[in-house]
C-alpha cells in the first residue's frame, strides 16, 4: 500500500488490488477490523467509533470505489460487486481472516462478503441493516434521491430528520454530532448516494445469501431506525428471520436512530469490543 491524501486520523493509504486502487484509514493496533461505510459517506462514516476502537484493533476504515480518494466504481454498486472489493482490500493487504463491521450499505455488503468469502471473514458485525427492505423503506428512499436533486442543503434536512431519534435533538451536543455527520459526506458523494440508493438497497433481497454465512455474526440493530427497521413490514426481511437463516448469528437492539454511529458511538464500540474479544 502506498500512503495517500490526509485523513482525519490514523494512517492513509492507497491499496492496489485487482479491482482498482482503494483508499484504507489504518490506525491502531491488535486483531485485523474491516470497516465498510454506508451510503454516501465514505471511511468517515467512523469518525466518532473508530478511535474508541483502536486500543484494541488494528482497523481499516476503507472508502469504496467511487468514495475519497479510490478509484471510480466500474462495475456494478450492488453488494456482491462491492463486497468483491472488499475482499480484494483483505487479500491485498494480507490479514485474513479479519473481523469485518459493515453499517447500513456497508451491512449489506459485509453479508455478501462474508457469505462469498467465508475464508476472508472472521467474525462479523452488521450494523443497522436488514436483508429486505420493505415498502416502506423503498419509498424513503425515492424522497432521498428527489432531496439530492435539490441540493445538499435539502438533502442533509431531510434525512437528518429521518436519520436520528426524537431525543438526539434534545441532546446539548446536537450541533456538533451533526457536524460530523456533513463532514462525513465528502464532495461529489451526492452523485454515488444517489447510483447506490438504487443498487444497493432498492429491490435488493440478500434472503439467499444468509445461509451460507459461516462466521459468528451480531446483527446489531436500533430502536427508532425507521431506515432500516429491525422489524419491517411483511413485505421486509428483518432481524427475526435473519437470526433464523445465519446459521450462527445473534442480535442487540441499542437506543437510538439509524445514525446510531454518530448518536451512540461509546455505546456501539462497547458492544463491537465486547462481541469481538469474548
Amino acid at each position: 500500500m502506498n500512503e495517500a491524501g490526509a485523513s482525519a486520523f490514523g494512517e492513509q493509504r492507497l491499496c492496489e488490488t485487482s479491482r482498482g486502487t482503494i483508499a484504507v484509514r489504518v490506525t491502531g493496533s491488535g486483531p485485523g477490523l474491516l470497516q465498510i461505510h454506508g451510503v454516501g459517506t465514505g471511511q468517515r462514516n467512523f469518525d466518532l467509533l473508530t478511535p474508541l476502537l483502536t486500543p484494541y484493533f488494528e482497523v481499516f476504515d476503507l472508502d469504496l470505489p467511487g468514495y475519497g480518494d479510490s478509484s471510480p466504481a466500474q462495475h456494478a454498486r450492488d453488494p456482491g460487486s462491492y463486497a468483491a472489493d472488499a475482499a480484494a482490500v483483505i487479500e491485498a493487504i494480507d490479514c485474513g481472516p479479519m473481523h469485518v463491521h459493515g453499517t447500513s450499505m456497508g451491512g449489506r455488503i459485509a453479508l455478501a462478503l462474508a457469505a462469498e468469502y467465508p475464508s476472508l471473514v472472521q467474525r462479523l458485525i452488521v450494523s443497522l441493516a436488514i436483508a429486505r427492505l420493505d415498502r416502506a423503506a423503498l419509498v424513503m428512499r425515492r424522497t432521498w434521491i428527489t432531496a439530492a436533486r435539490n441540493g445538499a442543503e435539502s438533502f442533509m434536512e431531510l434525512v437528518m430528520l429521518q436519520g436520528f431519534s426524537r431525543a438526539f435533538w434534545d441532546r446539548d451536543d446536537t450541533e456538533q454530532v451533526m457536524a460530523a455527520f456533513e463532514r462525513s459526506f465528502q464532495p461529489g458523494s451526492l452523485d454515488s448516494f444517489g447510483k447506490d440508493v438504487k443498487g444497493t438497497s432498492q429491490g435488493g433481497d440478500l434472503s439467499d445469501v444468509l445461509p451460507g454465512i459461516k462466521a459468528e455474526t451480531l446483527l446489531l440493530g436500533a430502536d427508532e431506525d425507521i431506515m432500516n427497521p429491525v422489524r419491517p413490514s411483511a413485505s421486509g426481511v428483518g432481524f427475526e428471520q435473519m437470526l433464523d437463516m445465519i446459521p450462527s448469528a445473534e442480535c442487540r437492539v441499542l437506543a437510538g436512530g439509524h445514525f446510531l454511529l454518530y448518536e451512540q458511538p461509546a455505546l456501539v464500540a462497547h458492544e463491537m469490543i465486547e462481541y469481538l474479544l469474548r
